[in-house]
């Protein structure tokens, strides 16, 4: 239940670097999610006025054991492309700015060579028409603490700035991000990670319709101990790998995902690695980089 008996994403508050609406709900969830740039964030139905549209190793496609979404389920992911390949997936955040994982664009890379795709469900018609749009990229700023050869150490976590305003609508909605968590609410919620790509370890193709997967949480301290993730204390999240689904190439700087019982969801984790060469493997972790560790960074870089 929210906090309040009216929507508190009606009050708004200064956040530095942007305007941002705050969201307050009860213990039992996220505490506190923030709506960059003043737009209505988080939403999947069109109920909502559309004013605000003109507001503000690697795992390069793959859900394994996972399922297809349904077409407007999640209106929040795009699809990446580096030439005329698929390579990561990412959240909207704001009418300009995507996020994703930093290793998606690494120190070779070349803005011309990419393409955003917001309203994305299937990838292998162009039928979708004018539920989907494509973007160039303006500008990537990946975190500065970012190192390509150490994953382990994390900060893998990169915006995308478009070369273009994005146009909100039933299949393209900017998503939440949490200011603040607990590793405990996280564990106790439904998670869902979402992604293209290879639907198990046997496959050659990636997979053409949007994938969906429940997954559970391991603690950090276990996940630390265990030599898999290096990174600041809690700034990661480990899944549990329990040989039936996972993440793999492909899924990099996708979303894991949760939404509130008023049915807004919002990210509070982006793909970065698994920790095995195969995927979805029983005893081993996938992980993912914590999205509210990094809240005051996104805010210092989304303008």
């Amino acid at each position: 239940m929210w906090a309040t008996s009216v929507d508190p994403r009606d009050k708004f508050s200064v956040a530095p670097g942007l305007l941002a609406r705050i969201a307050r709900v009860e213990s039992n969830m996220v505490p506190t999610l923030v709506q960059l740039a003043g737009s209505s964030c988080g939403s999947v139905s069109t109920r909502r006025s559309w004013w605000f549209q003109n507001l503000w190793r690697d795992a390069t496609g793959l859900i394994v054991g996972g399922q297809p979404a349904t077409k407007g389920e999640f209106p929040f992911i795009v699809a990446i492309k580096e030439g005329q390949d698929f390579k990561c997936g990412g959240v909207i955040i704001s009418n300009r700015y995507v996020l994703t994982a930093a290793h998606c664009y690494s120190s070779t890379s070349k803005l011309e060579d990419f393409a955003v795709t917001v309203g994305e469900y299937d990838m292998s018609t162009t039928s979708e028409g004018t539920d989907q749009k494509t973007f160039g990229l303006q500008s990537v700023k990946n975190h500065e603490s970012w190192v390509a050869t150490k994953p382990e150490n994390g900060y893998d976590i990169s915006l995308f700035k478009l070369n273009g305003d994005i146009t909100f609508g039933k299949y393209i909605q900017p998503i939440c991000i949490p200011s603040s968590d607990s590793e405990s609410t996280l564990r106790a919620s439904t998670k869902t990670v979402y992604g293209w790509g290879y639907r198990s370890n046997s496959d050659s193709t990636p997979a053409t319709i949007l994938q969906k997967l429940n997954v559970n949480l391991t603690s950090e301290s276990i996940c630390k101990s265990s030599g898999k993730i290096n990174g600041p204390n809690g700034s990661m999240l480990c899944s549990v790998g329990d040989g039936v689904g996972g993440i793999c190439s492909g899924d990099s700087g996708g979303p894991l995902a949760t939404k509130d019982d008023k049915g807004f969801f919002y990210s509070f984790g982006i793909v970065s690695y698994n920790t095995q060469i195969d995927c979805g493997i029983e005893g081993y972790p996938d992980v993912y980089t914590r999205v509210s560790y990094f809240l005051n960074w996104i805010q210092a870089n989304a303008v």
